[in-house]
């Protein structure tokens, strides 16, 4: 039967047991209308991966939220490899919203949205991925990815909060990142049209490596950081606007890029 509606997952008396449960009928049966998925206060030890939906669009979108709407009540765990706690493989119209996610496996991500995936947003979550070079989010080859509102925290010095590879339409805005060696990172790739705006990061660079045009850095506060973009000879239309950098290394912003407008930045 497809589905239509608000289901409950996990706790006592839930339409499906566990997150996969509802993910396995979302991706066999499809929808109808837009879903919610409610998911109640509790520990979740899966690992998930979220495919096309059938019937899914713009309006028919499908929600994975916190019932409680509490972000800190609700946890999603791993420490499985290869994959990510939760992985978007070619996924569309989806919402993510006040939901924890966990890895606890070295290199892998709490969240990947990868191969196609598509109209994503993802929300009010609080991300941690502490082993090695784990990731808080990596999108890779997608597009219409928004990544807002979030916490990304117990990461490593060497890990990422965001990646981007051949990437477009990400906007990253009013997120926080904590303890990861990279606010945003993207070690090359295709980046088109990227808006990180109104971002706290601590400790954590942005290192932008593409081929690409239309970057935008506005209104970011960076502590003990800094903003480095490389374009690769592409056009490299960027603009770098009214962040705040507070930085202990010998630059705040390097750029080895054409057409890049920097201005009202203040650093320290």
């Amino acid at each position: 039967t497809k589905l239509c509606g608000t289901y409950t997952s996990g706790g006592d008396n839930p339409n499906f047991q566990t997150i996969n449960d509802a993910v396995s009928v979302l991706t066999n049966a499809g929808v109808t209308c837009p879903v919610i998925f409610k998911v109640r206060n509790g520990t979740y030890l899966e690992q998930i991966e979220i495919n096309p939906t059938p019937g899914s669009s713009a309006t028919n979108t499908v929600t994975f939220e916190s019932e409680s709407g509490d972000s800190s009540q609700v946890l999603i765990y791993s420490q499985t490899a290869p994959n990510s706690t939760i992985w978007f493989d070619g996924a569309k119209n989806l919402i993510f919203n006040k939901i924890g996610v966990k890895q606890g496996y070295n290199g892998n991500g709490a969240i990947t949205v990868a191969n196609g995936s598509d109209n994503i947003i993802i929300s009010n979550c609080v991300l941690s991925a502490s082993w090695g070079y784990g990731l808080g989010i990596l999108v890779e080859n997608s597009s219409s990815i928004d990544i807002q509102g979030c916490l990304f925290h117990e990461g490593s010095s060497m890990g990422y909060g965001i990646s981007l590879s051949n990437a477009s339409y990400i906007n990253i805005f009013k997120n926080k990142v904590q303890s990861f060696g990279w606010g945003v990172l993207s070690g090359g790739g295709s980046l088109q049209n990227i808006h990180i705006n109104d971002n706290e990061v601590t400790g954590g660079n942005f290192a932008l490596n593409y081929t690409g045009d239309n970057i935008f850095i506005t209104s970011n506060k960076l502590k003990g950081s800094s903003i480095n973009v490389n374009s690769n000879g592409s056009g490299g239309i960027c603009h770098i606007e009214g962040n705040r950098i507070s930085t202990s290394i010998s630059s705040g912003i390097v750029l080895n890029t054409q057409n890049c407008l920097v201005a009202n930045n203040y650093i320290t």
